[in-house]
């Protein structure tokens, strides 16, 4: 039989990416809404009638950055539900759901930590749009679905966790598929 392990909530889609010493300390000369309207905009473009235009179009000059969710020197992209902030529906191919959680059991994850203040010799950007809605589906076959077979990789960022990965009996799910959210805000924070 074939069952589906939807998880809902709010989250995000963030991104976290390397940056020179020469970036760095251009982007920290301009108060937020110089960066915000770089990285969150179109980073080839500005608007002069805007308080705070876009102080680099061009994608050659070494201070730029890019979009901020398709920077060059990403190491990290996640797009993932918070572990303490889902809800875990798991259905069969009826559609009937079987297992229904609020909570990701504290005996059924894992936990890797991403430090961008310890993990990196340069300066790191860490930007992030907040999300809400369906993050993932995944299908598993299997004769009965036992929810104490499950388990979830978090991965966190200074107080915040994200569920990145789910095994079932010890087989990862690759076949997920994320769901529909919808963007409630944008931020980031340089290291």
């Amino acid at each position: 039989m074939t069952y589906t392990i939807s998880i809902s909530g709010r989250g995000c889609e963030l991104v976290m990416a390397t940056l020179t010493s020469e970036q760095v300390d251009y982007w920290s000369q301009f108060d937020d809404s110089g960066l915000e309207e770089h990285i969150f905009k179109d980073p080839t473009e500005t608007d002069e009638e805007s308080d705070s235009p876009n102080p680099v179009t061009d994608p050659t000059d070494p201070v730029f950055l890019g979009q901020w969710n398709d920077m060059e020197s990403q190491v990290v992209h996640i797009n993932a539900v918070l572990y303490d902030m889902c809800y875990i529906v798991v259905a069969d191919d009826e559609g009937n759901q079987v297992w229904v959680s609020d909570i990701v059991p504290e005996d059924q994850y894992k936990v890797e930590y991403i430090r961008p203040d310890e993990d990196y010799d340069s300066g790191v950007i860490v930007a992030w749009s907040t999300e809400a809605g369906e993050f993932m589906d995944c299908d598993i076959n299997t004769n009965v679905f036992d929810p104490a077979k499950l388990a979830f990789k978090i991965t966190m960022l200074e107080d915040d966790g994200w569920i990145t990965a789910i095994k079932y009996d010890g087989e990862l799910l690759t076949n997920c598929v994320s769901g529909e959210t919808s963007t409630k805000g944008y931020n980031y924070q340089i290291y």
